[in-house]
């Protein structure tokens, strides 16, 4: 996405294209820190994204049968 916003910029018409068989209806949790902080100020969208933290505090991983693996805290992944 960042990609296809850049070259939109330089006067190119991206098409972005995400391929999945129904409506996506869950996510996964976004750490963006260090150089991307400076990237999202360049975009114009730091503050927007700011905004729409939710501040998480963790996160719970299941296994391929659904079985919780150990929990994380938000700095695990830094």
């Amino acid at each position: 996405l960042t990609l296809a916003y850049w070259l939109k910029k330089q006067g190119f018409v991206p098409t972005v294209v995400e391929r999945h068989p129904s409506l996506r209806t869950w996510g996964y949790k976004l750490d963006i820190r260090g150089t991307a902080l400076d990237v999202l100020k360049r975009m114009g969208v730091h503050e927007a994204a700011v905004q729409a933290s939710t501040h998480m505090r963790g996160a719970t991983m299941l296994d391929s049968f659904g079985n919780e693996t150990p929990n994380m805290d938000p700095d695990t992944c830094g």
